[in-house]
């Protein structure tokens, strides 16, 4: 989102409220780009005295990215009791899901004005120029996320084909009784104070960006399915490695595990990881080792526990990739 003016800010009414959820930090300063997108949201234009949001998470963010294409950043049901304006803003910093449950939800994107019923929805997407001007009463729910690269990197690619309609990034979840399901369960949870409870909306989160996106299939942009390919191979990778971190794993054996030949995953790997699979397993083994030697085992038992045919093997390949003999460096690392 871009800054809001103050003359924007001192439009707020004071008079709304938020039922339950995530209320604004008073001393928190946001560090990350997405958290200073959502903290902005709270200052913006809201019209309407009654209105209400249930946050199930906001602002989650996780410096972790792993091997997975999409993470949630906030899921939140809006209640609209009279009306609801949120300015011009361009989506910067997530791609956002946005479902009418009850009433109908009015915006416009891209100067496309766009109406959506009950059980409809639209995929906002990053670069686009978004605004609500809810004038009825409605319940809708909002679930933004950014994808990920294979490398775990933020992704700045579109998720969708480019078009001239924004009608054909809506979709319909009318006939669809698994998905309304969910969505229902979701927003049950919202009321929920218990941490377990709450705690599964993430889990809720990653179910429903999927299933959404399998409603817009047919739109997904070329680049967002390669990029979603080279993750599931990446994912694929690491189960393999962690699998089989305790003996050696020959390149043969991981083709055909991986289902490909050997000269195809050697250009994948080499196209993706920058190394060769073995290069890239025993990287894997001596990353792991390191974490043992940190938490005070020994060379020894680090080489028996990962299936190193020695122990001077093991020293030998750890110092070459480390700069520094395992001992030096379990004594240098333990907490």
């Amino acid at each position: 989102m871009d800054s809001v003016s103050d003359q924007q800010k001192q439009r707020r009414p004071s008079g709304g409220k938020r039922s339950t959820g995530r209320e604004k930090p008073s001393q928190h300063q946001p560090d990350t780009p997405l958290e200073v997108e959502h903290a902005l949201a709270y200052d913006l234009v809201q019209q309407g005295e009654h209105n209400s949001r249930l946050y199930l998470f906001a602002n989650a963010f996780s410096p972790n990215l792993g091997a997975r294409l999409l993470h949630p950043s906030e899921f939140v049901f809006f209640k609209v009791a009279d009306s609801y304006r949120e300015p011009l803003h361009i989506h910067r910093y997530h791609d956002e899901f946005l479902i009418a449950l009850e009433g109908e939800y009015s915006c416009s994107v891209n100067a496309q004005e766009l109406i959506l019923k009950p059980w409809e929805g639209v995929l906002i997407q990053k670069g686009d120029a978004h605004a609500d001007h809810c004038c009825k009463p409605g319940f809708f729910l909002g679930l933004a996320f950014y994808p990920v690269d294979s490398l775990g990197r933020n992704w700045n690619g579109r998720i969708l084909r480019e078009t001239d309609s924004i009608r054909e990034h809506c979709f319909s979840l009318t006939g669809d009784s698994d998905l309304k399901t969910l969505v229902e369960l979701a927003r049950h949870q919202a009321d929920s104070t218990e941490p377990f409870i709450r705690q599964a909306s993430h889990a809720f989160a990653q179910i429903l960006i999927w299933r959404l996106l399998g409603k817009l299939e047919s739109q997904l942009a070329p680049e967002f399915l390669e990029t979603f390919a080279n993750n599931l191979f990446r994912l694929r990778v690491n189960q393999l490695f962690e699998e089989n971190l305790h003996r050696e794993l020959p390149v043969p054996e991981m083709a055909k595990k991986l289902g490909m030949s050997r000269k195809t995953l050697e250009n994948k790997m080499m196209r993706l990881f920058n190394c060769s699979p073995a290069r890239a397993f025993l990287a894997f083994r001596l990353e792991h080792a390191a974490q043992l030697l940190q938490r005070g085992k020994s060379s020894k038992e680090v080489t028996r526990e990962l299936g190193f045919s020695n122990q001077f093997h093991f020293s030998r390949i750890f110092k070459a990739h480390f700069g520094i003999n395992a001992s030096a460096y379990g004594m240098e690392n333990i907490p």
